[in-house]
């Protein structure tokens, strides 16, 4: 393979790890899906982030992938999937990205908060709360949950997160950090495009089940119905997405319509 930038992301991805692993934060599968935005996407901040801060990868390969990651979740429409739902889901690419990327943001979020916590004269990061996360791994708790993420959190910085970690809860994931990377690069917001689709996307790809079809939306004169099992899900060289069903009719092919909406999705800039 070309040493690229994915294979670079690839090996760190895989060797860090050994830090951030199943057998500390998920010791049984269900955990291991529940907490994989933490398992998985702080293990991705710290792939982009070690490897640019060694020079392995430009910082503009490090803004242009985490504001690819920004565009994406923002505009998903799996954005407000639980992570218990995630943790349903873990064969679907669709559903089980949001993990990943929530997790990168969070990170990204916490290391903005921990760093303005006065307790220590703002000389603390991220880093310095994983470490203590990983001490306490063997010792105070044997079960990593939103809970123990709240309590270590003011334990190590003094500071109340409980407005943060219910907005966790809530899968209300807001990017509110106005300088990542060092203070590197700041925070803008940038006009693009969200498609909208008129039925439950979420939940009827969560379950493979056609749920949310109101009778006067263009996907039900298109030929979707609540209650039909999806079969496939397929897009074409255009981006429109198909959907295969089957009902008590038989099977058959939908086009999904789509609408266009413009939103304002957060970026970040290097300062010059």
């Amino acid at each position: 393979m070309k040493f690229n930038y994915e294979l670079k992301r690839v090996i760190a991805h895989e060797n860090l790890h050994k830090w951030f692993n199943s057998k500390i934060f998920g010791q049984y599968l269900d955990e291991q899906g529940y907490n994989c935005w933490f398992i998985e996407g702080f293990t991705d901040y710290y792939t982009n982030y070690l490897n640019s801060k060694h020079n392995i990868i430009t910082l503009n390969d490090y803004l242009n992938s985490y504001n690819k990651i920004l565009a994406n979740y923002y505009t998903s429409p799996f954005r407000y999937m639980t992570n218990s739902n995630i943790s349903e889901a873990i064969h679907d690419d669709d559903i089980f990205a949001i993990a990943y990327w929530r997790g990168m943001i969070i990170a990204h979020e916490l290391n903005f908060l921990i760093q303005n916590s006065t307790k220590y004269n703002n000389k603390l990061s991220l880093d310095e709360y994983i470490k203590y996360l990983i001490r306490l791994s063997g010792s105070s708790y044997t079960h990593f949950d939103l809970n123990i993420l709240a309590k270590t959190l003011f334990d190590f910085t003094g500071h109340d997160f409980s407005n943060y970690i219910d907005n966790i809860k809530r899968t209300n994931i807001l990017v509110n950090a106005q300088y990542i990377l060092d203070n590197k690069a700041f925070l803008l917001l940038k006009e693009t495009e969200e498609i909208i689709y008129d039925f439950d996307i979420a939940q009827s790809q969560l379950k493979w089940i056609v749920q949310g079809v109101n009778s006067d939306s263009k996907s039900f004169q298109n030929g979707l119905r609540n209650k039909q099992k999806i079969l496939n899900i397929t897009t074409n060289s255009s981006g429109h997405l198909f959907f295969k069903v089957k009902d008590q009719n038989g099977t058959k092919t939908v086009k999904i319509p789509q609408k266009i909406k413009k939103v304002l999705i957060p970026q970040y800039k290097l300062i010059n």
